[in-house]
């Protein structure tokens, strides 16, 4: 398996991990939905996978969650500078 087979096979995995972490467990905190879980996942991603690729995961599950109504607009400045 090739390097670029394995990082897209981990952003996956872990956007996966986050979209599913993220939505069972978090709580709201004013205007904003807190999910300790996608923030467990940006940081594991941002540790084995590097800044772009992390970044990349937490825009997408971001979007996931927001697609499926269980995430909020702040979900993407927050994940995303998180992950960096």
């Amino acid at each position: 398996m090739t390097k670029r087979v394995y990082y897209l096979a981990m952003t996956s995995v872990l956007v996966a991990l986050g979209v599913i972490g993220g939505s069972l467990f978090e709580f709201t905190v004013g205007v904003a939905k807190v999910a300790p879980m996608q923030h467990l996942i940006n940081v594991v991603s941002g540790v084995l996978l590097g800044p772009w690729l992390a970044t990349t995961q937490a825009f997408l599950t971001s979007l996931i969650r927001n697609l499926m109504g269980t995430g909020t607009i702040l979900a993407f400045p927050g994940s995303m500078f998180g992950a960096w």
